[in-house]
């Protein structure tokens, strides 16, 4: 199975490719470079080939997302066609990042008539890390001194969706001896944290779950189907603008 992904949940945006049955390999040969030839010798391991791009794309998603997917394909001598499944990074995250990657990776899929799924964001955060130690929480800062968190615990979520402050979050991971914090902002969130033992923050934890990213986007696929044409992004919040438009009808 072919597997494209897209994560523009933050600044970084995130796009992955895995050609063959095994995406997630982490051996075998490298991707093939161009020009791809296959009457040259010209191949991809049987365990499958993968490739990945990160970009600091700032308020720039919708300008690079289609680039960024086209290299990845690119990388594994795939085109748009060769697709089996689009998967996106569904939230929560960026409102305009979601909806830019929800639009992209819904769009290319409805016009070759392929499959999509979404993913949460915090799952592929936290399944990138699962087996490392028992305790899994990603965070991605919210602003406003707070944070979008899970706590993971053997690789299934025990919390919901948190939009919290530190000391919510911390209470949540309450009886867990060790904790692993990871993602964009693990080291930030560690630092407001210091009087808690057992915190740790990896190196790398700020690196986007691309592989996860595929690999829950399959799993996912298997499992339930594809998404639903109204399926969209994973909001913890209300947006700004609503919430301004909440506030100005409340004094109205």
């Amino acid at each position: 199975m072919n597997i494209l992904a897209l994560d523009c949940s933050l600044s970084v945006l995130c796009a992955a490719c895995a050609r063959g049955h095994d995406p997630l390999a982490r051996g075998g040969a490298p991707s093939p470079k161009h020009p791809y030839d296959s009457k040259l010798g010209h191949g991809v391991s049987e365990r499958g080939s993968f490739s990945a791009i990160e970009i600091d794309a700032g308020a720039r998603h919708a300008e690079r997302a289609l680039g960024a997917l086209e290299l990845v394909m690119k990388e594994l001598a795939l085109e748009a066609r060769d697709i089996d499944l689009f998967v996106c990074a569904s939230g929560p995250g960026s409102f305009t990042g979601l909806r830019i990657a929800a639009a992209t990776i819904k769009g290319m899929a409805s016009a070759l008539g392929k499959p999509w799924v979404g993913v949460p964001t915090l799952d592929a955060y936290a399944a990138e890390w699962a087996g490392t130690v028992p305790a899994v929480v990603p965070v991605m800062d919210a602003r406003r001194g707070r944070y979008y968190a899970a706590v993971y615990v053997s690789g299934e979520r025990r919390t919901s969706w948190l939009d919290a402050g530190p000391a919510e979050i911390l209470a949540a991971t309450a009886g867990l001896s060790e904790i692993l914090f990871v993602g964009p902002d693990a080291e930030a969130f560690a630092e407001t944290a210091s009087e808690r033992s057992g915190i740790r923050v990896p190196a790398g934890a700020r690196r986007p779950p691309a592989r996860a990213l595929i690999e829950l986007g399959r799993k996912r696929f298997e499992l339930e189907g594809p998404a639903g044409p109204d399926e969209g992004p994973v909001y913890v919040r209300s947006s700004d603008a609503e919430e301004q438009e909440a506030a100005s009808g409340k004094l109205a």
